[in-house]
């Protein structure tokens, strides 16, 4: 396992394929993500990861907001974190056949859960205050955010093979 700083400069370089798990290696374990998320005077950091589109990898590496937010929009320091019943609405808004239920950026912890949403593009790490994150889905180590959340640092690395996402087969 890396430490932080050598988390940091890993995902300054541009990856080839090759270098896919050891990107995932830089996502701040779950447990740690909790402590820091329970403890309201921590300001570190933590860096997790979400696979998305590369479109959405994209927009949010390559806003020219500074600093960025988790959607590339306008960052909000003030916006805090979901509360429980928005994170609760945005797990459920996930599922098929649910509709009207504003969906939160959801980003996890697990690496296994990110390969099977990154063949749909990538993955997306980012580095994030915990003062902003509210447990997602705990089956997936997911850990949701406001839009707006600031991110200190966003990273983008294409899967090597990206295909379409079998919602179905993600457990």
């Amino acid at each position: 396992m890396f430490n932080e700083s050598q988390k940091l400069e890993i995902l300054r370089v541009h990856p080839d394929a090759n270098a896919i798990y050891n990107y995932l290696n830089c996502i701040t374990d779950d447990a740690t993500v909790k402590d820091r998320v329970n403890n309201p005077s921590c300001n570190e950091a933590v860096i997790l990861v979400r696979g998305c589109s590369r479109e959405e990898g994209s927009n949010v590496v390559n806003s020219s907001q500074n600093p960025k937010s988790v959607r590339g929009i306008k960052p909000n320091e003030n916006c805090g974190r979901p509360t429980a019943e928005q994170a609760r609405r945005q797990v459920g808004g996930s599922q098929v056949g649910i509709k009207g239920i504003e969906k939160y950026p959801e980003f996890t912890a697990d690496i296994i859960e990110s390969i099977k949403w990154a063949k749909g593009g990538g993955w997306l790490f980012i580095k994030i205050l915990p003062k902003y994150l509210t447990r997602g889905d705990t089956g997936q180590k997911g850990w949701c955010c406001l839009p707006e959340a600031p991110i200190e640092a966003a990273f983008f690395v294409n899967h090597p093979k990206p295909g379409k996402i079998d919602i179905r087969n993600c457990s």
